[in-house]
This record gives structure tokens, sequence and C-alpha cells, in this order.
């Protein structure tokens, strides 16, 4: 089941880098809206913004390989991976 929703953030996440000129805001909130059906609020933003950046400093400390193939992306699945857990796409 762990490993089912690793490729489904990985998937998430891949979808969400396809558009190279897109900003990070930009991928968060398509991501939001392609999981929840739902605009998301500028606090859940900023959160996941935040989220991100603190991840990809983390990663540059870690391993990340089993993830992605890059510090931004493994930062990017992880950030898919909570969009996809949160309450709203869960429910929907």
């Amino acid at each position: 089941m762990l490993f089912r929703s690793l490729e489904c953030a990985q998937q998430l996440a891949r979808r969400l880098d396809e558009d190279p000129q897109a900003g990070l805001r930009d991928k968060i909130a398509h991501g939001h809206l392609l999981v929840t059906q739902r605009e998301i609020t500028e606090r859940g933003l900023d959160v996941l913004e935040t989220l991100y950046h603190d991840l990809v400093e983390e990663y540059r400390e870690t391993p990340f390989a089993q993830v992605a193939d890059s510090v931004e992306g493994a930062a990017l699945v992880n950030v898919a991976s909570v969009l996809l857990n949160t309450d709203i796409a869960l429910m929907k």
C-alpha cells in the first residue's frame, strides 16, 4: 500500500512538472485543483510552498534517490503526497 501511494505521488509530481515555464506556486495550485477539484487558499499555498523549500534543504543533506532523480523532484513528490492525503482528497 505504501509503495502504491509513493507511485501515485511520483506520477502526480511528474504531471505537475511537465510545464517548465510554470512556477512552483502554479504547480502546487494545479496539483491541488487536480486532486480536490477546488482552488487552493493562499494560506494552503503558502504552507505547501514552505514545505517544498524546507524539503529541498533537507534533501541536500540526505538521500533522496528512491523518491526522485533530483532534490527538487523529491521535494515535489512529497508535496504531491501531501495533496493526495488531504481530507478533501480522501473524502472526494
